[in-house]
């Protein structure tokens, strides 16, 4: 509700902002150094939406190409400033001034257009080169505009006409470029909504829009002459709303998260349960979580990044710009080294010593047997732990890369906790119910979720299965999920007991799956239109769960 009702309010801001201008540019009195006031007014707005843009966006190359969006707009109206200034053989200047017009009004659609081919993707990939095709197109147009005087490609004036309105003659290459700014704009438009749908609720899905429908209804008026006229000027010319209808939709974008930005972390923190907050150099608090951590009395240094108070260890991370702290539970720790003193005290006595020794003799042997399968466990999902120690070194040394690395984390760690519950659950029971292997199905579901795949559980009555396939299964499944991860679209998973016990899943991506190889299930997998239908069935062993 809290990102509808922002991005409501700025296209309500831009609105105000377009209605001011037109107020402006129908009064303003035709003075010199005066007549011009209302272009000079939408430069500041330009330069004043570069500014928010520049700290607002996250996404490095998103970042780059709407920031592009900012600085020709502030460039376009500069030039509109330009149109004015009186030189020799004032027809020519203007007319090529003119001219330069092409130069933004078709670069800023192709912006857009490369704006929603970035959103969803990570920060640092490669588009194919095809992709570039459109930049070619437009450089074209913008080319046969500059060059007009020369080439004559786009337009044609009467031999000895001056100015630059009325007596022109529109060749096919002009509406060429009209028609490629409009596929421009109705592509960015059509494939941001789109992936608006998958990333967003439904309910904010069609805010982009309203901008865009304030530019339809500009366009019917333009295109039947019917725009209003006050005091000899039409009410709204096609750059300030051309400008308007780009920044209101990039605004919107970001207000409802289309476009990744720098807010919500104070949702993330309220909605959390770990203890932990984040200060700025001076120590102000900025966010923090819904367990308190109190941070008085408490002196850190930078070789001392650790504090102990009562049952709680805090701790402190350097971050950029300010530092993160976070609380750790050591009341067991105390407690056990509370205990070991109170054995050293019992064993002063001679007859206890022999007792304890026993005692400590089997523990010991529970340890060492608990140490053997803990360690098969640290050594099977040793690549899951390298991985994510390389990427929390990659996102400490590059912040941009927090979110996403986060989000591959997440899945990493979901596994590695659910493969050592099924393996410690397997460790006391041959056989255990299917409803563990969903439960960490649905976890893992919703990790990858996380990474904007779309993901579904669908399960049935449970059975009883033997541990070693459930968890061989489930390893199966994360191995699929981490080699295709950036390439998933959408996982779709359904359990059913049956005869045999059946696990379908729908894969949808644009990687090449390969036919998992299993010890207890008979697999097959088929491909249609890039979709994959994998069938796993139980081989004859297991019964019902009681």
């Amino acid at each position: 509700m809290a990102s509808s009702k922002k991005a409501i309010f700025s296209f309500f801001i831009f609105l105000i902002l377009y209605f001011l201008y037109s107020v402006l540019h129908v009064h303003i009195p035709d003075v010199y150094l005066l007549r011009r006031l209302d272009v000079f007014y939408y430069i500041v707005v330009g330069v004043f939406f570069t500014l928010y843009l520049k700290e607002r966006l996250i996404h490095k190359s998103l970042r780059r190409v709407i920031l592009h969006v900012g600085v020709l707009w502030t460039i376009w109206f500069i030039l509109e400033l330009l149109y004015f200034f009186p030189f020799p053989d004032t027809a020519i200047y203007m007319r090529n001034v003119w001219y330069f017009y092409f130069a933004p009004m078709h670069i800023l659609p192709l912006l857009l257009f490369y704006a929603s081919i970035y959103e969803g993707r990570l920060e640092n990939e490669r588009l194919h080169p095809l992709w570039y095709l459109p930049t070619l197109i437009s450089l074209f147009f913008v080319f046969a505009a500059i060059s007009n005087d020369k080439l004559h490609l786009m337009m044609d004036f009467e031999e000895d006409f001056k100015g630059i309105v009325g007596n022109v003659e529109y060749g096919p290459i002009y509406y060429l470029s009209m028609a490629w700014i409009v596929f421009l704009f109705t592509f960015s438009f059509v494939l941001t909504l789109i992936k608006c749908r998958i990333s967003i609720p439904r309910r904010l899905q069609f805010l982009p829009l309203l901008p865009v429908l304030v530019g339809i209804v500009w366009a019917i008026y333009y295109i039947t002459d019917t725009l209003p006229v006050i005091n000899g000027r039409v009410v709204a010319e096609f750059p300030e709303t051309f400008s308007y209808i780009m920044g209101s939709f990039t605004t919107i974008c970001i207000c409802i998260g289309l476009y990744p930005s720098n807010e919500g972390y104070k949702a993330l923190f309220a909605k959390s349960s770990i203890a932990a907050l984040i200060t700025d150099r001076d120590g102000t608090v900025r966010y923090t979580g819904s367990t308190p951590i109190s941070l008085a009395g408490l002196s850190f240094t930078e070789d001392n990044e650790e504090q102990v108070r009562g049952t709680f260890r805090i701790r402190r991370f350097p971050i950029r710009g300010g530092f993160m702290y976070w609380q750790e539970d050591i009341s067991e720790i105390l407690k056990l080294n509370e205990e070991l003193k109170e054995t050293g005290d019992r064993l002063a006595e001679e007859g206890e010593l022999i007792k304890l020794k026993r005692k400590l003799d089997a523990e010991r042997y529970s340890i060492d047997e608990s140490n053997k399968l803990y360690d098969s466990i640290a050594k099977h999902v040793l690549p899951q732990s390298a991985e994510i120690a390389r990427l929390s070194e990659e996102a400490e040394a590059d912040l941009s890369l927090f979110d996403h690395h986060a989000s591959v984390i997440l899945v990493l760690c979901t596994y590695i906790k659910r493969y050592s519950n099924l393996t410690l659950l397997h460790e006391k029971n041959a056989f255990f119910s299917s409803s563990e292997l969903t439960l960490s199905l649905n976890e893992s579901l919703r990790a990858l979720q996380r990474n904007g795949i779309k993901t579904a559980l669908i399960s049935g009555e449970s059975a009883l299965l033997p541990g070693s396939s459930v968890i061989e299964l489930y390893s199966i499944f994360e191995e699929l999920f981490e080699k295709n991860l950036n390439r998933l679209i959408g996982v779709t998973i359904r359990v059913s007991k049956g005869s045999p016990f059946t696990i379908k899943a729908v894969i949808e991506t644009d990687s090449e799956l390969s036919l998992p190889a299993s010890e207890y299930f008979n697999v097959s997998m088929e491909k249609e239109d890039g979709i994959y239908y994998l069938v796993f069935a139980l081989k004859e062993m297991g019964g019902d769960a009681s």
